[in-house]
């Protein structure tokens, strides 16, 4: 597959990223270039994404196209990923449950269905952590990018703190040297910020494709072993993926957590 050159209206192609446009974003210095090189940088990656996705057939491939290309201009394909806290309490492969420690959350509520939901809702957070903010200010990536249909989380205001089942939370777990006052504030007002408070959540992790099929019959396992252990599920499934889209479909870290009640006497 080739992938074309994609320039701003008017740019100079003259120096424009040989034939691979992903090897001028793998070069990329963030901290040196102006606004227009860096919006040049997103355009191709947005459009070297998009376009792997259409060739899949896959919409989800749009966001974790874009999470990769992304995450190479903000640091390198050797930066390190930071990923929420947690301890296991309990390890029964495939099966976990953790506590995880209180997070803060950059949270969008897109409607449609799950594949496009995700991928609209990264193409804001990812806005946001990469400059569309009061400080202009660029934030770590971190993974995963966790998906959860309806709204899971009391949001600020002035959304209503309400529960529906209508469309999906998308999440962006914030970097933990942040506080919630010392976070950027969001130039879009469909983000918000969100302060989780400490969580005990039962996982289940697997491999596979993206497809509805494997994320909620993977859900349900999970759900049928919470019973099992004499425990019982406080919420909707949260869907975590980690990977970029040419990770084979073998290799790839998908996992599926519910927030649990206490054991049962």
């Amino acid at each position: 597959m080739s992938v074309p050159i994609l320039e701003p209206s008017g740019g100079d192609t003259s120096h424009a990223f040989k034939d691979n446009p992903l090897i001028g974003i793998v070069n990329f210095d963030y901290d040196s270039v102006t606004v227009a090189q860096f919006e040049r940088h997103k355009a191709v990656a947005e459009g070297a994404a998009v376009l792997l996705g259409s060739y899949l057939k896959a919409p989800m491939f749009h966001a974790a196209g874009l999470l990769l290309a992304m995450l190479a201009i903000a640091g390198g394909p050797c930066m390190a990923i930071e990923r929420p806290t947690y301890s296991v309490e309990t390890s029964d492969p495939p099966y976990e449950i953790r506590d995880y420690a209180p997070t803060l959350v950059a949270v969008v509520h897109v409607d449609g269905d799950r594949s496009d939901a995700v991928s609209a809702g990264f193409r804001i957070l990812a806005g946001y952590i990469f400059g569309d903010n009061r400080a202009r200010g660029k934030i770590a990536m971190t993974a995963p990018v966790t998906q959860t249909r309806g709204r899971s989380i009391a949001m600020t205001a002035p959304v209503a703190q309400q529960s529906d089942a209508s469309g999906w939370e998308v999440r962006f777990t914030m970097p933990a040297a942040y506080t919630i006052e010392t976070l950027p504030t969001p130039n879009d007002g469909r983000v918000h910020i969100v302060q989780l408070p400490r969580q005990r959540m039962a996982v289940i992790k697997f491999s596979g494709f993206w497809s509805d099929s494997n994320l909620q019959s993977h859900a349900a396992q999970l759900l049928a072993w919470v019973k099992a252990q004499n425990l019982a599920a406080t919420s909707t499934p949260t869907y975590a993926y980690y990977d970029p889209p040419w990770t084979p479909w073998f290799m790839r870290t998908i996992e599926v957590l519910v927030d649990i009640a206490p054991a049962r006497p």
